[in-house]
């Protein structure tokens, strides 16, 4: 979900803890190189009003004032009472706080308390995310913050809204079955495939309450195999359900000294849209190219609207040296992309083209 506006996090006012390391080890364990994630630097007005994300991707990178909240606190293991479901769910988190509403100054105003704010679209209903928190008063602190604003921010459970696509176990995948997926000389190139969102992020729910960040960690993990089995070096910035922050996707790929960045996610509008969908994909500077072959290859592989290739500022794609991408595979929230991104066969059709696009760019302009 741009998302949504590209690659940005989700508002973390209660507890916030990111493991990368075995993410790092398991990249150097399977002789990969690591580098970089989704998200912005300062919004920047080149995505169309009729597109806007989850500001997760493109959380501007100057600081704001810091929201002043209660500590959480350790929340023990959950019950059968408790409203856990989602599979890989951070269970500490059991209350979202959410504003009516998706405008700009709506979320500028709600960002004066929790600096982190972003769009996100719960139940059908677009809305600014305000925070996840472990227990309800620490929500009403915030709540209560929100409301001297004048701003009506409501408390809901953590599963409202939400249903989760399953994603199969990590696999290698099996050859392409066009039997056209170029071979990489092995060690040459390294590319970091960035899944947007994950964890306490779903990133943008969409129609019947699929999850952007399960739909695209499915299409990243058949990437990389895909690429892996072509001789290309493949970093995944995470390879289960879990949060990790944009900084940290970005000094991943600069650690292992990639050599592209790839981030993947899904677009979102509100939930009176479902004739908005297709594909768009972004770059911000020398990104254009990659990002213009891989577009290409997706158009030319699955029946999808074209809706550009466009430049943004998301901060995966400013902070990152390399030449760097960002995908948005389809809307959740449109009535024909929704139902596609559903199924397992046409998340494995968009990663066999993403795969191609990036072995075609390697070839045309690496080698």
């Amino acid at each position: 979900m741009v998302m949504k506006r590209f690659l940005r996090p989700i508002a973390t006012v209660a507890l916030a803890s990111v493991v990368l390391g075995n993410v790092a080890e398991g990249a150097i364990a399977q002789n990969k190189v690591p580098n970089s994630p989704h998200g912005q630097v300062a919004a920047a007005p080149v995505r169309p009003p009729a597109s806007r994300r989850s500001e997760r991707r493109s959380r501007p990178a100057d600081d704001l004032p810091p929201l002043e909240v209660p500590e959480a606190r350790p929340q023990p293991d959950p019950t059968p009472q408790q409203p856990i479901n989602r599979p890989g769910m951070v269970p500490e988190f059991q209350y979202r706080l959410v504003v009516s509403g998706s405008s700009d100054t709506l979320l500028q105003q709600v960002r004066q308390v929790v600096p982190d704010a972003f769009r996100n679209t719960i139940g059908g209903n677009r809305v600014i995310q305000a925070g996840l928190f472990v227990e309800r008063d620490e929500a009403e602190a915030v709540q209560r913050q929100l409301e001297r604003r004048n701003l009506n921010a409501r408390i809901l459970d953590i599963n409202e809204g939400v249903v989760a696509v399953p994603v199969p176990p990590m696999v290698r995948a099996p050859a392409s079955s066009s039997g056209s997926l170029p071979r990489i000389p092995s060690g040459r190139v390294v590319v970091v495939v960035d899944p947007g969102h994950g964890g306490r992020d779903p990133g943008a729910i969409g129609i019947g309450g699929i999850q952007e960040a399960d739909i695209v960690l499915d299409i990243a993990r058949q990437v990389a195999a895909k690429l892996d089995q072509q001789g290309v070096a493949a970093v995944l910035t995470r390879e289960d359900d879990r949060d990790v922050d944009l900084a940290p996707r970005v000094s991943l790929a600069e650690r292992v000294n990639a050599d592209l960045f790839v981030s993947i996610h899904a677009n979102a509008i509100s939930m009176d849209r479902p004739d908005v969908n297709g594909l768009e994909t972004y770059y911000y500077l020398d990104g254009q190219r990659l990002a213009q072959t891989i577009h290409d290859q997706i158009l030319s592989t699955v029946d999808m609207n074209d809706r550009g290739v466009r430049q943004a500022r998301f901060y995966v794609l400013t902070r990152t040296s390399m030449p760097a991408v960002l995908v948005e595979v389809g809307f959740v929230t449109g009535r024909q992309d929704a139902a596609r991104l559903s199924s397992p066969a046409f998340r494995e059709q968009l990663a066999d083209a993403i795969a191609q696009g990036i072995l075609q760019y390697i070839q045309r302009y690496r080698s």
